[in-house]
């Protein structure tokens, strides 16, 4: 049984990348098909994240939190953000769809998979015993966060052709490191409510951080 766990773990971090390569393989049988199918796999994606997220509903945290955030978590956090607004190099779409997608979409999406689903099945893997892992300001995270961050973090590899440069090492880091607090945070409210919020505050100042410059470089070039 937990070796089917590990590999439900594995196929949802990677299930992007995953889809897209069966999809290419039906393109032997069906090259209109396969098109569709490749078109449309961040749906596909979605899809499968909802069906199995509502599945799941109090099972992967899809509830009201059962107690407020804590003041010294939300400044420690909002602080933590910041460095990835103004780093992250992310360059979302510049219309509707794309915002759309990288501010609101991505985050629900991810929230849902790596601190619901993801996080849920860790812990049926971890056990009933709690282990916990040292992480400076946390002081401890318990082992199945630290799955699932590791899960959120190795899966923006995908999101980089799995190259490993220093943009994408940056990128895997940030999204880690959220998982950490993300993933702390659902355990203690018992819902992934703010996670989902941080995770759209993030996204919408890297949007708006990046729309500035690109939008200074263009009145520099002119």
């Amino acid at each position: 049984m937990k070796f089917l766990i590990i590999l439900a773990i594995t196929y949802l971090t990677f299930m992007l990348t995953l889809n897209y390569n069966v999809f290419k393989l039906i393109e032997r049988y069906n090259k209109k098909i396969s098109d569709t199918l490749k078109n449309y796999n961040f749906h596909i994606w979605c899809g499968i994240i909802l069906l199995v997220g509502t599945m799941g509903w109090d099972t992967f945290y899809i509830a009201v939190p059962n107690q407020p955030i804590l003041i010294s978590e939300l400044v420690i956090i909002m602080f933590a953000l910041i460095p990835f607004m103004l780093t992250s190099g992310y360059e979302p779409q510049k219309n509707l769809k794309g915002i759309t997608n990288f501010c609101i979409i991505h985050p629900i999406g991810e929230e849902i998979l790596f601190r619901g689903i993801v996080l849920s099945l860790a812990t049926y893997l971890v056990g009933s015993s709690v282990i916990y892992v040292p992480v400076p300001i946390l002081k401890g995270v318990t082992l199945q966060t630290f799955i699932s961050a590791i899960c959120f973090g190795i899966t923006h590899f995908q999101y980089f052709g799995f190259k490993i440069n220093h943009e994408s090492m940056k990128k895997i880091l940030f999204a880690f490191i959220f998982g950490l607090f993300a993933g702390n945070l659902v355990e203690s409210t018992g819902s992934i409510i703010y996670p989902v919020i941080f995770h759209v505050i993030a996204n919408s100042g890297a949007t708006l951080y990046y729309f500035k410059i690109s939008n200074k470089n263009r009145v520099e070039k002119l």
